[in-house]
């Protein structure tokens, strides 16, 4: 298995340091977005939206394979 290019991210320590016993997730997605309308009302636009998530995970475990 590879790691993911942009979105992952690996845990080097179990999380009962942390408050909640948990670490804290965010994730964010930015989308542009480039509209037309074809026909007798053509019109066209840009609009960018993002929008954000979190929550928490618990690292209970850590394993090294070789």
């Amino acid at each position: 298995m590879s790691d993911s290019p942009d979105c992952g991210h690996r845990y080097t320590r179990i999380s009962t340091g942390q408050p909640s016993g948990r670490y804290p997730v965010t994730a964010t997605s930015t989308w542009t977005i480039t509209w037309q309308a074809e026909g007798g009302l053509a019109d066209a636009g840009t609009f960018t939206e993002t929008r954000f998530s979190t929550t928490s995970a618990r690292v209970g475990e850590l394993q090294v394979v070789n």
